[in-house]
């Protein structure tokens, strides 16, 4: 946790029924472009769902490469 204090402008932890939520806000030297921007977010959406269908365990497994 020191090196997000030490990294971050802010952060903080919030509590959730399954444990605890720890989030950080980091300034940027750069303007993210929108495009970029809005493709990770499908991608950790997507991310997530997959995560939360498998503490389900309705998620289809995963092949091992």
């Amino acid at each position: 946790m020191l090196m997000v204090e030490a990294l971050a402008d802010r952060w903080g932890c919030d509590r959730t029924e399954d444990g605890e939520v720890v989030w950080a806000e980091l300034a940027l030297s750069v303007p993210l472009d929108a495009a970029v921007v809005e493709s990770r977010s499908r991608q950790g959406a997507a991310r997530a769902d997959y995560v939360l269908a498998a503490r389900m365990g309705a998620a289809p497994a995963r092949e091992r490469r």
